[in-house]
Order: C-alpha cells, then sequence, then structure tokens
C-alpha cells in the first residue's frame, strides 16, 4: 500500500478549499446576476412603456434604479472575472470584431448610469476607416466599462468623457479621458494594483479591482495599458489591442 505523506495530504486538502471557495464565489455571482438582470429587463419594459406611459417624475426615479442595477452588475462581474484571474481561468477567445460597434455597444450598456449626472461621451475616430481587429469582445467590453464607469463616477455632473481611438502598427490604441478629480497617486502605474483605489479619498464607493482586472485582461491581449494625469486634470486610460 502507497503510504500517502502529510504534505501531500495537506496540499489536496488546501486544493480541495480553493475549489470550494471558487465555486462559493461562482454560485455566489450567478446568483447575484441573475436577478439583477431580471430587474434591468423589467426596468426596460417600463421605459418603453410596456405597462402604460409614465409620468416625468417615474421615469427619472426608473432611471436612477437602472443605473444602480447597472453598477451592481458591473461589480458582480468584476468579482467573478477576479476569482477567474487568481485561479488562472481567465481564457481570452479572440475572434475578429470592429471595435467600433464594440464601443457602441459599451456606451449604450452603460447609458443610464451616463445620464444620472447629465454628462456625455465624445467618441473620435482619429483616420480610422478599417476597425476590424481580433480581440476578445466580451472582456475588451468589460474593460471599456470598467473605464467609462470610472471616469464617470469620478467626474462633475455635466462634464464630457472623451474617447479616442487611434491606428498605431497593427494595433489600435483606445484613450478614455476625464477631466474630473484626477489620480492622486503620484506612482500612476499603482493604481492598477489589486484592491488600490482613491474611493475612500474622493469619498466614493469602490472595490480596487476594476483597474486591476483591466490590466490583466489587456495583458492576456498581448498589449499595454497605461495611465496618466494630464495637465487640465482629471485622469487618461490608453490600452492596446
Amino acid at each position: 500500500m502507497k503510504k500517502v505523506s502529510t504534505k501531500d495530504s495537506s496540499e489536496e486538502s488546501n486544493n480541495e478549499i480553493l475549489l470550494e471557495k471558487e465555486n462559493f464565489i461562482e454560485m455566489l455571482t450567478h446568483d447575484l446576476k441573475t436577478p439583477i438582470r431580471a430587474q434591468i429587463q423589467a426596468l426596460n419594459l417600463l421605459l418603453k412603456d410596456y405597462f402604460g406611459p409614465l409620468n416625468p417624475k417615474q421615469r427619472e426615479i426608473i432611471k436612477e434604479i437602472m443605473a444602480s442595477n447597472k453598477y451592481m452588475q458591473n461589480m458582480a462581474e468584476n468579482v467573478l472575472t477576479n476569482y477567474k484571474i487568481e485561479n488562472g481561468r481567465l481564457k481570452i477567445q479572440k475572434t475578429k470584431n470592429d471595435i467600433k460597434l464594440t464601443i457602441e455597444n459599451t456606451i449604450e450598456n452603460l447609458r443610464f448610469i451616463i445620464s444620472q449626472k447629465n454628462q456625455k461621451i465624445n467618441v473620435n475616430y482619429k483616420n480610422i476607416i478599417e476597425s476590424f481587429a481580433f480581440y476578445d469582445d466580451i472582456e475588451i467590453k468589460r474593460v471599456l466599462t470598467n473605464l467609462i464607469v470610472n471616469a464617470s463616477e469620478y467626474s462633475f455632473d455635466n462634464s464630457t468623457i472623451d474617447i479616442l481611438v487611434e491606428k498605431e502598427n497593427n494595433h489600435f490604441k483606445i484613450t478614455v479621458s476625464d477631466t474630473g478629480l484626477g489620480i492622486m497617486n503620484d506612482d500612476v502605474d499603482s493604481i492598477f494594483k489589486k484592491y488600490s483605489t482613491n474611493s475612500k479619498d474622493y469619498r466614493k464607493v469602490g472595490t480596487g479591482l476594476g483597474l486591476y482586472i483591466c490590466k490583466a485582461i489587456i495583458n492576456a491581449h498581448g498589449g499595454i495599458i497605461k495611465a496618466s494625469k494630464p495637465k487640465n486634470g482629471g485622469a487618461s486610460f490608453s490600452f492596446t489591442i
């Protein structure tokens, strides 16, 4: 009979605990996402006057609830993506996609968050004729979502978020800029570290996972993501795919 060492038994036990923890997180985030999706669908029906016309005040309140649900949905997705990264399960599936369509769909999905602060998004496709590239559409949308939500959260009401799309050699470079509160850290690269956030300094809600996840996704694509402090204030984030 083969004797199992204490070390092997301990490692097996630790692996089982990690697997149970990962399964719990997956089930938890799934259980969170399901009712959030249902609420978003119901709110969309209300906003489309499916059950009858709404008065302006009702429409305003429903839009606020929608924005909160979209924010919770993004947080749940970030928690799940974080565990995939930690356990080496983040799989990038590159297919041919239209970067213009990816950006437009992301903005449409965030319209209630942006409109809540009466903000607008300006997209500039600088000399872009051919906008197709190979990347994971779902994961790049997640990167764009995190960057745009951050820009909105730390910017003022009635402000503009700028998205610049350029072609650099064989890559697309996408820059999301705002004129909001800016980056407090002197070492701007440190904000990509896990749980690094300025939310407490600015009395905002934040997990510190968004930018960490963005970097992991862009790295997995073989691209680069950088942060900078524009001279006119605010923050700027650029990534390549």
